[in-house]
């Protein structure tokens, strides 16, 4: 969980080193997109209550936005039109949740000789993934789950194979793919796009997982009232 503690950003995206060989021209991109993180939950940004170490260290090396807004659903799962609409520079009238209909960057970037990859939650059909990445391991294709129970399939000849049973929690599957792809030796630039599937209900991390709260120290939202007495109608 060490490299998933490294890698997990709420919203950011970091330009790498360039790329190795002589011949390729533009910069590496790594995107790391947290799933449910609110802005308030991070400590360098004025939370003095959750712990985000290593967050702290992206916003003091790097730029932070604060004034960043999703702009909704039209339906329950908001997670699906803001991936969507992350992906394809598209407001939510426009937007087509499935990514069929418009280019997305990572699209974009593999058009512009970049090489593609993702490992992650994928929450907006397997025709889009596939068409947006030209490698993709370990996905995680669809809202909610266990992560330590989680299916995650990778893309074999264009098409996403059969989910098998994460070895362990499923962030940390995602954060070794990612790393295992920023260390092989490109020859040309990359795009390597993480989509954890945490913060997101239902909060479920290893015993061993380094932060730790107490559960009492913590204080309630302004809006969260006591638990009202149950009555008996008569």
């Amino acid at each position: 969980m060490t490299r998933l503690l490294v890698l997990l950003v709420a919203f950011a995206v970091a330009a790498c080193p360039p790329a190795r060989a002589a011949d390729a021209k533009g910069p590496n991109v790594l995107f790391l997109f947290a799933d449910d993180q609110r802005a308030d939950t991070i400590a360098a940004l004025g939370n003095p209550h959750i712990k985000t170490p290593n967050l702290d260290r992206l916003v003091k090396r790097g730029l932070a936005f604060d004034r960043a807004y999703m702009q909704g659903a039209f339906q329950g799962a908001t997670c699906v039109p803001s991936r969507a609409m992350l992906l394809s520079g598209q407001s939510l009238s426009r937007v087509d949740e499935k990514l069929l209909r418009d280019e997305t960057w990572p699209g974009a970037f593999g058009k512009a000789g970049y090489t593609t990859f993702s490992s992650g939650k994928w929450h907006n059909g397997e025709k889009s993934l596939v068409r947006s990445f030209q490698e993709a391991r370990c996905v995680f294709s669809g809202g909610m789950t266990d992560p330590l129970k989680a299916h995650l399939a990778d893309v074999v000849d264009g098409k996403l194979g059969t989910p098998k049973l994460a070895p362990k929690h499923a962030c940390a599957v995602f954060a070794d793919e990612a790393v295992r792809f920023l260390n092989r030796k490109h020859d040309r630039p990359f795009f390597c796009y993480v989509p954890f599937d945490a913060p997101h209900d239902p909060h479920v991390v290893p015993d061993d997982f380094p932060v730790r709260y107490d559960p009492d120290k913590l204080p309630l939202p302004a809006n969260v009232l006591p638990q009202p007495r149950s009555t008996t109608a008569r």
